[in-house]
């Protein structure tokens, strides 16, 4: 039977607790050794031990990785972070922060802690693995903690070795600059924001199994990736495009764990769901191959919610309220007056060479008329049939929590 989060924790707690106190009143010439492995996305187990230090001590030499042994494009102690999550940490996270991040950037097998709690390792980890989504080499941001009396130490779990990693950066840097070459200099944020959003949907294809896949090397290179790493890869792409982008964790309603991204477009946020975009997430079905889900471009915190909930354990977010980016306003697919505006924008779309066409309606009564009139009533042919389209068939795809119906012809 699998134990809560709290449960575990707590029992951690007491049991660090319990092992000092007896540790102490063994010897004096001895440290109580606590250890946790913890995978971020997966189960953790403790163990305990009761060795000498010296046996398990980190070499003074080798605790902090120096300046000139951080490979190129890493960030070195001593960077000033902006990064989103390191920001809500407090001084003394940041602190080991930055040296955790600069042995993973060396690829360096441990680093020394100033705190040997546990919680606030775990936190400072779970910050710098949302935070830097170019350290594909970490799996899942996971590794072992040891608790000493007055310091800890943090021994990394890698998905790949130091001497792979080299040939697999250039091979990163050449899939980026797939995109990263095709936006223009004077592209807006809002234009940055839909290259990549449909740059990803184009070139990835939504898979659990690869060894990859929740990483950008998986996104970008091999073009697998489960949710983390579409999300990782539109992190790591805006943030080179010079737009705000963070990972966000969460919980859907009717499938668990998920990940997207908190973006920022001309100072407001908004959230964006490359997952949730690609047609290969969605499964197969006539037209669906060339089909992208833009409800979740751009999207308010009441969109989101409307799906799944918001994990904010790590760092909080803020209301996503703005609407002026919203894929569907932004290109006359809004429909918040009547049924004709909606019949309108079908008509001009397919006209314009499009063969499929998203709506979203302002209101349910709106989105249910165009439901019960278009389809179960077929006036959806009499529709295109002014347009000169001389339909056969059809297929649709309706959202009922965002008010969306999405027609594809073949």
């Amino acid at each position: 039977m699998k134990a809560s989060k709290g449960c575990l924790m707590k029992r951690i707690a007491c049991t660090v607790l319990a092992l000092m106190t007896a540790g102490s009143c063994a010897s004096c010439n001895l440290e109580t050794v606590h250890k946790e492995v913890r995978q971020f996305f997966g189960e953790f187990s403790v163990n305990t031990s009761s060795e000498p230090v010296s046996s398990q001590i980190v070499p003074e030499e080798s605790r902090t990785p120096s300046v000139s042994s951080v490979p190129e494009g890493m960030v070195p102690v001593g960077k000033t972070h902006t990064e989103y999550y390191f920001q809500h940490l407090s001084t003394a996270q940041q602190q080991d922060y930055a040296t955790l991040l600069a042995a993973i950037s060396a690829h360096e097998e441990t680093a020394v802690t100033s705190s040997n709690e546990s919680e606030d390792v775990f936190a400072v980890m779970r910050a710098l693995y949302y935070d830097h989504p170019e350290l594909f080499w970490l799996l899942n941001g996971g590794g072992e903690f040891y608790s000493y009396t007055n310091r800890g130490e943090y021994h990394f779990t890698y998905l790949h070795t130091a001497g792979s990693l080299s040939a697999m950066q250039a091979e990163l840097e050449a899939a980026a600059a797939g995109l990263l070459e095709t936006v223009p200099e004077n592209a807006t944020e809002y234009q940055r924001v839909q290259m990549v959003f449909e740059y990803l949907v184009d070139h990835i294809e939504y898979d659990l199994e690869t060894e990859n896949s929740g990483n950008i090397y998986g996104a970008l290179v091999e073009g697998r990736a489960r949710c983390e790493g579409y999300a990782r890869a539109a992190q790591y792409l805006l943030n080179r495009l010079g737009v705000f982008c963070t990972y966000v964790a969460g919980e859907c309603y009717s499938s668990g764990s998920h990940a997207w991204n908190l973006i920022q477009v001309d100072g407001s946020y908004y959230y964006m769901d490359v997952t949730w975009g690609d047609p290969s997430f969605l499964g197969e079905g006539p037209g669906i191959e060339q089909y992208r889900n833009y409800s979740y471009l751009c999207a308010t915190t009441q969109e989101i919610l409307a799906t799944r909930t918001i994990d904010e354990t790590y760092a909080p977010m803020p209301v996503c309220d703005a609407t002026q980016y919203n894929y569907f306003r932004q290109n006359g697919l809004f429909v918040d007056q009547s049924l004709d505006q909606a019949k309108t924008a079908l008509q001009q779309q397919y006209q314009a060479g499009k063969c499929w066409i998203p709506l979203q309606f302002a209101s349910v009564t709106l989105y249910e008329q165009a439901r019960k009139e278009l389809i179960e009533g077929q006036g959806l042919y009499t529709v295109m049939d002014a347009a000169g389209a001389s339909l056969t068939g059809y297929s649709y795809l309706q959202n009922e929590q965002l008010r969306t119906l999405t027609f594809i012809f073949s």
